[in-house]
């Protein structure tokens, strides 16, 4: 699952040419220290400051804007990912009677999808956006358009959030639980 993640799979290209130039660099500082003969220390010392020089190019090229983001949080994101919705009620009854599983997904870019897979034919999917806040860890869900655009604001804590929302004048409840 983490390497679903673009940044991981940056730092990890990142990590794997950093070891491979390294290994070229150790080769070629080998090389001259032989035609140069540097006495070992200095050669070490010269090989050590070139792969530091390395490493801080390398992680300041892989994409993460560390200046935008304002905690390690933000930075991994930890909200991202699948949600199994594990109660779904409205109007007294239970709306996951019917279906197999009801999963939403939140993508980095900002947008979700939710698929409600029946017991018998095709699977229902719906999209939105969503926003994250981080100081208050609450959801704000944006469904529809115009005059049907309907917000939802959902606290996640622990990997679960309640969805509340009246529809037809009943009252939904739907809770849903990190995978």
């Amino acid at each position: 699952m983490y390497l679903k993640k673009p940044f991981l799979r940056r730092m990890l290209a990142c990590a794997a040419l950093i070891v491979s130039v390294c290994g070229a660099v150790r080769a070629a500082l080998r090389a001259a220290a032989a035609l140069f003969r540097v006495r070992p220390r200095r050669a070490a010392a010269v090989r050590a400051l070139a792969c530091a020089a390395l490493a801080a190019a390398c992680l300041a090229l892989s994409g993460c804007a560390v200046r935008e983001m304002s905690s390690l949080r933000a930075f991994s994101k930890p909200y991202l990912g699948e949600y199994d919705c594990v109660y779904a009620e409205c109007g007294g009854v239970d709306l996951l009677e019917d279906l197999r599983e009801v999963v939403l997904s939140l993508g980095e870019d900002g947008t979700f999808t939710v698929t409600a897979h029946p017991k018998q034919g095709e699977a229902h999917t719906a999209t939105g956006r969503y926003e994250f806040e981080e100081s208050s860890g609450v959801l704000t869900f944006h469904c529809g358009k115009g005059s049907r655009a309907v917000v939802q604001r959902c606290l996640l804590e622990g990997g679960t959030f309640t969805f509340v929302q009246n529809v037809a004048g009943m009252r939904l409840f739907a809770r849903f639980s990190r995978r």
